[in-house]
């Protein structure tokens, strides 16, 4: 279920159980708009805060939070979820 409003400044907001439960505990919200001239929204501008509170979380959390990140970026390598990068030889391969 889920309810839209407008304000006469801004674009329609669409409030849903799960943002709608999600405020009820969050100290502050952080809205991004994903008006776009193509028929599907972008997740551009979403994506940048997101990575831009990542690191500043990351960031607040010292050498343990860089801790975690390292392994957690040896296990993302180690299961092959990156692409890898163009000219990089991978077992005596090159890769385009």
């Amino acid at each position: 279920m889920s309810d839209t409003t407008r304000n006469e400044q801004t674009a329609p907001v669409i409030w849903t159980n799960a943002l709608m439960f999600a405020l009820t505990f969050a100290a502050a919200a952080i809205l991004v708009a994903t008006d776009s001239p193509s028929f599907f929204h972008t997740m551009t501008p979403l994506l940048a805060v997101a990575e831009i509170l990542a690191a500043l979380v990351a960031g607040r959390g010292g050498n343990k939070a860089l801790a975690a990140l390292e392994h957690t970026e040896a296990q993302l390598s180690a299961f092959g979820v990156h692409l890898p990068r163009r000219g990089a030889k991978e077992a005596g391969r090159e890769k385009a």
